[in-house]
């Protein structure tokens, strides 16, 4: 029996994508965090990368960068309606050198 994955005729532009939910909720910024690493990495690098894990913490962002991961790029994001940093996110060693 030949059974129809449905995401993956979609995918394939075999079927129509089903209409958007029109009361839908949108997505958190660490879901839509979770969805743009990949498509950074692919778009900019040209690497095929899963996601295997996104947290977020509230801490102080400067002794976040001070006592930090050894090695981690720290990225400062802003605001342009407030002064200083509003967000961080920090890449380990692994993907710093495959984008690098």
């Amino acid at each position: 029996m030949v059974a129809i994955n449905p995401i993956l005729a979609q995918k394939l532009g075999l079927t129509p994508a089903p209409p958007a939910a029109q009361d839908a909720e949108p997505a958190t910024p660490m879901r839509q965090m979770w969805r743009a690493l990949g498509r950074v990495a692919d778009k900019a690098a040209g690497l095929l990368v899963s996601v295997l894990g996104i947290s977020e913490e509230d801490m102080d962002a400067e002794s976040l960068i001070e006592g930090g991961p050894d090695g981690w790029v720290v990225l400062g994001l802003r605001d342009g309606s407030s002064a200083g940093l509003t967000r961080l996110f920090l890449f380990d060693q692994q993907l710093r050198s495959d984008l690098v």
